[in-house]
């Protein structure tokens, strides 16, 4: 019972690395230590040791995935953390449907913070968002996981 409580406060938390994102833009090292401590206690409270494996293995491809985009300077160091955090929480059965998701997500987000930066930006903005400093890619990590969590 207690590793299905640990995915509502992964996914809070999720919500709240969001939050940051679109506020300081920036994502926190600990929220995403956080995430790691929290698949630690789902593994302790009793999920099997099948699924664990397949989520490491998932989790490091999204690692990988992220690094890549990193060397090419196409992501930034938090958004590749945050990769890796929240894809420990995803089906790794599902992972075309996550894959697809992200990439779907990301297009939209990077769209909409276009039009928003245009419509309503402004430099004296407290949001790093509204500034137009970033495109916030927590946001998009963030639904992708949210699917996996409550969806698959």
């Amino acid at each position: 019972m207690i590793a299905i409580w640990i995915n509502y406060v992964a996914a809070a938390l999720l919500a709240y690395i969001v939050l940051l994102n679109l506020r300081h833009g920036s994502i926190p090292n600990w929220g995403v230590l956080a995430l790691v401590g929290l698949f630690v206690v789902k593994v302790i409270a009793g999920w099997g040791d099948f699924v664990l494996w397949h989520q490491l293995v998932f989790a490091a491809c999204a690692l990988a995935l992220g690094l890549a985009f990193y060397a090419t300077e196409g992501f930034g160091g938090g958004v590749v953390k945050l990769m890796f955090g929240a894809s420990l929480f995803m089906p790794p059965a599902q992972w075309a449907w996550m894959l697809f998701a992200f990439v779907a997500l990301t297009i939209l987000v990077t769209v909409l913070s276009v039009l928003v930066r245009r419509t309503i930006g402004n430099e004296e903005s407290s949001w790093a968002v509204l500034q137009g400093k970033i495109v916030p890619m927590a946001v998009p990590i963030a639904i992708t996981a949210w699917i996996g969590i409550f969806v698959f």
